[in-house]
């Protein structure tokens, strides 16, 4: 029996590696991903071992979940983060929070231009440099932000750590906030500067230092980055007039001026799409269409090389503009003027399609398994591939089943897209690399 099962388990792998060959892209693709979960695992122990990072015991679902959170960026949590934390344990989540945003981003920049693409203009930034550069933003915005925050704390240096938390929860994309907590810190906290800090903040960790480097050049910005940015600022529109044009949220926000509510729609918007933080309105109440716009946005998820989940603008927008191509009979797709290798339309088709499956497998899973509606199945489980935090109050209804599989839908929305195209590159030269008009991570 046991010689018999040794045959088909050694006739199964044969099989396998015969379709998918285990190359050194492979190789190092499983390492990047091992490392992930291995810091994942790590800042789980901290968190469910009494070692005082936490005022009350977790779970070990609950300190996985805590911690998947916090390193896919996602904040996305089935408990209240009230009167959780210790403040070694504030520093720890914030430690974690770095390594899944800054970290994360800093390797992948890196990497794809060790494989050949010219990011920055033909400079090359080591890891040290892109984290400092990122570290930099995030001091920045911190003392802004803490100087409109300075009154509700007992010193500004209080201030400034309460600030420097939340900017750095921000800049990752991340849903974490003290935000209901009540009292002094909820009023200063969702006034209209702090929202247009925290509404920039998200909006530059979205972007990506790629892009940004290449709007401040002296001269006429990359293809992959005009792209990104009309995606980016089509769907932020959108979804900001769905959450506008809701009357249940204009009702809700009947007490502020019309442009404050212009503001706070937008920073909704924005913050929606991959992070959630200091969003106060229950998306799950939104009606259907004008939720529909936001879930679009999430699915679209962030530029490449930056913050956040999502299939990225540049992937979808190369799908659409293939299928329109099709349709159209033309033999060649192209872009602004550049035509697209085949192998560039492969992956984007790969990432997208992979990204849908991952999103309505989770739905169905969740209609079936925990009875939930398919609007706030299809809510829950695009804000975790999304790794936002709006569908945050739903994930305390599923099963521990349900979380666990929401939790690896958010390290595959977070880490997924380069994971796949660095398995996928083999057959790619870095001479392809670099005279491709695109590119994904």
């Amino acid at each position: 029996m046991r010689g018999r099962l040794a045959r088909v388990t050694q006739v199964i792998l044969t099989r396998l590696y015969a379709v998918y060959p285990y190359t050194e892209e492979v190789r190092r693709a499983a390492q990047l991903g091992g490392t992930f979960v291995g810091v994942i695992l790590l800042g789980a122990l901290f968190f469910w071992l009494p070692v005082g990072m936490t005022a009350r015991s977790l779970s070990l679902l609950d300190a996985w979940m805590l911690s998947v959170s916090a390193i896919t960026g996602s904040g996305a949590v089935p408990f209240s983060l009230i009167g959780t934390f210790t403040q070694s344990g504030l520093i720890l989540l914030t430690i974690l929070i770095h390594a899944g945003g800054v970290g994360v981003m800093a390797f992948v920049i890196w990497a794809i231009q060790l494989f050949g693409v010219q990011l920055f203009a033909g400079a090359v930034l080591q890891l040290r440099q892109i984290i400092t550069i990122a570290i930099g933003i995030e001091i920045v915005m911190s003392i802004v932000l803490a100087l409109f925050w300075h009154d509700m704390a007992a010193s500004f240096s209080d201030a400034l750590f309460v600030a420097f938390f939340h900017v750095s929860s921000a800049f990752a994309n991340s849903g974490f906030d003290l935000a209901g907590s009540g009292g002094i810190f909820d009023q200063v906290a969702f006034t209209t500067p702090s929202l247009v800090v925290m509404g920039v903040t998200v909006s530059v960790g979205a972007l990506g230092l790629p892009l940004l480097f290449d709007i401040s050049m002296k001269r006429s910005v990359f293809i992959q980055t005009r792209i990104n940015l009309i995606m980016l600022g089509a769907v932020i529109l959108l979804s900001a007039f769905g959450v506008f044009s809701a009357p249940n949220w204009q009702f809700a926000n009947a007490d502020i001026s019309v442009g404050d509510r212009v503001v706070r729609a937008l920073f909704e918007s924005i913050s929606a799409r991959t992070s959630g933080i200091f969003v106060e309105s229950d998306i799950t109440s939104l009606p259907a269409l004008n939720r529909v716009w936001l879930l679009i946005s999430m699915f679209v998820g962030s530029a490449p090389g930056a913050m956040g989940g999502g299939v990225t603008p540049i992937a979808l927008f190369v799908v659409l503009r293939a299928w329109y191509a099709t349709f159209q009979g033309d033999r060649l797709v192209t872009l602004l003027g550049e035509t697209l290798p085949p192998y560039v339309i492969r992956r984007a088709m790969q990432i997208v399609a992979i990204g849908a499956g991952v999103v309505v497998v989770s739905s169905v899973w969740l209609v079936l398994v925990d009875s939930m509606t398919f609007g706030d199945a299809v809510l829950l489980a695009t804000s975790s591939f999304a790794t936002s935090s709006v569908g945050e109050s739903l994930l305390a209804e599923t099963s521990s089943l349900s979380q666990f599989l929401l939790s690896l839908v958010m390290i595959w929305g977070r880490l997924g897209i380069f994971v796949l195209v660095l398995s996928f590159y083999r057959h790619v030269t870095p001479k392809q690399a670099r005279q491709a008009p695109v590119w994904f991570a």
